[in-house]
């Protein structure tokens, strides 16, 4: 799937890059599946606004904040 960069795709493309991320690699499934839900809530509400940068950007913070809610701390999260 290869997709432009606009608005209307960037959940989609944010949504892809993160399901190759190592941070979610590490996630549960069962944090994985809250994350896909925050990400269907945003597109149900419609509450992300603005052009592909600025969603990608608030995309970024709702990511971070997710990841410190789950306990991320740094390179070295869950290691064994």
């Amino acid at each position: 799937m290869n997709l432009e960069k606009t608005k209307e795709n960037a959940i989609i493309l944010f949504d892809k890059m993160i399901n190759n991320s190592w941070t979610y690699e590490k996630m549960t499934k069962e944090e994985k599946e809250k994350w896909h839900k925050i990400l269907e809530h945003i597109e149900i509400t419609k509450d992300l606004k603005g052009n592909f940068n600025q969603r990608w950007s608030s995309l970024n913070l709702i990511y971070y904040a997710y990841l410190q809610g789950i306990g991320y701390t740094d390179f070295n999260w869950r290691e064994n």
